[in-house]
């Protein structure tokens, strides 16, 4: 295991795909596998890269190569910062057209998760 800089993003996110390419929550929200195909890498290359900005994106490694990969948001991060937002929307811009109605679905999940853990001690 070790820590992922800026440079290896495209390293962490090929195992990630792999990892959630069948996973329930994005065969729900992107269930034709074009679709997926074109939304799911811009989308955890998003989540990588700011993982990074924080030093929390972690990988597992075989011979060098990375296997498995993590990408966590330190509870200091939130609320998520314009910049940030800027930031996540320049890395899906291009998957848009494929992913907005998995967009808005995604958003309701969020706004529900944010609603179910208010009032709780900061975590990751």
């Amino acid at each position: 295991m070790r820590t992922l800089g800026s440079s290896e993003l495209h390293a962490a996110v090929r195992p990630l795909v792999k990892a959630f390419w069948t996973y329930s929550e994005t065969v729900h929200l992107l269930p034709d596998e074009r679709r997926r195909r074109r939304v799911l890498p811009r989308y955890l290359l998003s989540d990588v890269r700011d993982a990074a900005r924080f030093g929390t994106l972690l990988a597992a490694e075989v011979d060098g190569e990375v296997v498995g990969a993590a990408a966590w948001i330190p509870p200091e991060a939130y609320p998520v910062s314009l910049g940030r937002q800027v930031r996540q929307l320049v890395d899906l811009a291009p998957a848009l057209p494929w992913a907005w109605a998995a967009a808005l679905e995604a958003r309701r999940g969020q706004v529900a998760n944010r609603t179910h853990h208010r009032g709780q001690p900061p975590h990751f």
